[in-house]
């Protein structure tokens, strides 16, 4: 929902903001750590809150979100050193950072084998890539369903159309790359658009997702569940509810884990 810069809710305020350019000049951006807070706490019913960084750079945001409990996503070399630098660390604790591409070079392959870095995996290519150097890995597979959602074609990241992920068809050989070189299956992952058609991520996408985890037989599945923070206040009733229903919640042992990457 849109916030009137006269309420006084928050210190995001036209009074606030007018004195900012004289000081800062211009452009600025501002940011309020106060709304931050409270869309991260809506999300508190997912097991884990994920945050693409590609949404937002700034570091001070970044380490905002992790005292808040908050992991990242980290889409290339760079990303993954800022979260570094925010302050996260995959050495006490091992899931925090995850690795999401569909290709990887050299520096970066040998920077998440330092670290051990979990690696979401958009081609074949890169699991056989990884399992040379570092077998044992643990990864996520990025599938590409078939099927895509946006609320245009240039927000439709699924389909015969998109660059992204493995083909399904393909997850046998997939499989086969993760079963040579020993890596640890941890999660599907699948991103199929950004649009604001929920209803679409309720009816095919949860239940696709379960089913692919329930045939590979993982215990774990990661779910692109939500795009940004700015919407969750108009969705989370009715979306998060829907979908911890369709997933079997309150979970079991064995039933997937349910994730929000923002």
């Amino acid at each position: 929902m849109p916030h009137s810069l006269f309420s006084t809710d928050t210190d995001l305020t036209a009074e606030n903001l007018l004195r900012l350019p004289a000081e800062f000049g211009c452009p600025v951006w501002v940011y309020d750590a106060q709304i931050i807070r409270r869309q991260i706490a809506a999300l508190k019913q997912f097991d884990v809150v994920r945050f693409a960084q590609k949404a937002c750079s700034n570091i001070h945001i970044l380490r905002l979100m992790r005292e808040k409990g908050v992991k990242v996503d980290s889409v290339s070399l760079g990303e993954i050193e800022r979260a570094l630098a925010a302050g996260y660390n995959p050495q006490t604790h091992p899931d925090d950072i995850v690795f999401t591409a569909d290709v990887i070079d050299q520096a970066t392959l040998e920077r998440v084998n330092e670290l051990q870095i979990p690696v979401n995996a958009g081609s074949v290519d890169m699991l056989d890539q990884l399992g040379q150097v570092s077998p044992g890995h643990r990864v996520w597979l990025r599938v590409n369903p078939g099927f895509g959602h946006g609320h245009s074609q240039k927000t439709n990241t699924g389909g015969e159309n998109s660059k992204h992920g493995i083909w399904y068809t393909d997850l046998p050989a997939a499989l086969d790359v993760i079963q040579r070189h020993h890596l640890q299956l941890v999660g599907i992952h699948m991103h199929i658009g950004s649009g604001v058609d929920y209803a679409h991520l309720e009816q095919y996408v949860v239940l696709w997702c379960v089913r692919s985890s329930n045939s590979v037989r993982i215990y774990r599945l990661f779910l692109r569940a939500v795009g940004f923070l700015f919407l969750i206040n108009r969705v989370k009733r009715r979306l998060i509810p829907n979908i911890i229903m369709v997933c079997g919640m309150p979970r079991v042992s064995k039933s997937p884990a349910i994730w929000a990457i923002l």
